[in-house]
């Protein structure tokens, strides 16, 4: 990883002296995504910030909006939600502007999962229903971040479940199953989206968690 850092910094030189701005912002961006990589958020919030600038001073929504849900991404995986629904928000309202719409839905999909863990599984659920008909899979490569961090949140879910059903924890463990639901199926896999649903359903029912039964009735309507 640090020497793709170095190259994209050896890059980033290059484009300021022969002022390329575009690829200056390019550089920038996939600097701010190697740094999310390794964790290191607030120096990748400032390179996609600078990324963000010189697209607006070039007029150029694309590259905005991009870096904005790349931002919104980083956030997301700091579990800092409202900063992150922000984000990827404003790049939304981009989009009308712009005719990638596979980028559209995958941004749609994780501003949808940010309003889920917000506690608004309604606007949430209506969101995600419109953002799968592509899903996720073969992501635009600018875009790939955002499904990074839902695959991300993905794994540590599934380890939850796993410390909890130790614990003996069945709300806990149940909530965990909940949440992968939907976002398994913004990453289009219905098959563990199925799974978590049907082991959601069981611990609800057991639990008498009307609440959980009512959100799994609306989402197995989601199932292809």
């Amino acid at each position: 990883m640090e020497e793709i850092l170095n190259e994209l910094e050896n890059l980033l030189g290059r484009c300021r002296k022969t002022g390329d701005r575009a690829g200056e912002a390019a550089a920038l961006a996939r600097i701010g995504n190697a740094l999310r990589r390794k964790r290191k958020w607030p120096q990748a919030v400032a390179a996609l910030q600078k990324a963000r600038d010189i697209h607006t001073s070039l007029g150029d929504p694309a590259g905005q909006a991009t870096t904005l849900a790349c931002i919104g991404a980083v956030y997301w995986e700091q579990a800092q939600i409202k900063k992150a629904a922000a984000h990827l928000g404003e790049a939304l309202e981009l989009f009308p502007r712009m005719t990638e719409k596979k980028g559209q839905n995958i941004v749609t999909a994780l501003f949808a999962l940010s309003r889920w863990r917000q506690g608004d599984q309604a606007e949430a659920l209506s969101l995600i229903g419109d953002a799968l008909p592509s899903g996720t899979s073969a992501a635009p490569e600018p875009f790939l971040p955002l499904v990074e961090a839902m695959q991300n949140a993905a794994a540590q879910l599934e380890n939850r479940i796993t410390r909890e059903e130790t614990s003996g924890h069945p709300q806990r463990t149940l909530q965990a199953h909940l949440a992968l639901v939907p976002l398994y199926l913004c990453l289009g896999n219905i098959e563990s989206s199925a799974s978590h649903h049907n082991q959601a359903k069981a611990l609800a029912q057991e639990t008498r968690d009307a609440k959980a039964i009512a959100i799994l009735t609306t989402l197995f309507r989601l199932l292809p």
